[in-house]
């Protein structure tokens, strides 16, 4: 019986934007943080948790990549 059966590896994240290829860092940021505040519906907080780092954070950064004002 095979030790991997599936699912994601110890480095892929499940719930990650698909591979963008050539993508940006920031391209790659902007669709992490969009995707979570819309699996959210649009609460940072919740969207925060989810990405396991602090509100704080998530409203600097959406701020930084403009996606906040």
């Amino acid at each position: 019986m095979p030790l991997h059966q599936g699912g994601p590896s110890q480095h892929e994240t499940p719930d990650a934007p698909p591979s963008q290829g050539s993508a940006s860092f920031a391209e790659v940021e902007r669709a992490t943080y969009e995707a979570a505040l819309a699996r959210a519906g649009g609460n940072v907080s919740a969207a925060a948790r989810a990405l396991k780092i602090s509100r704080a954070q998530l409203d600097h950064r959406l701020r930084r990549l403009g996606l906040r004002s």
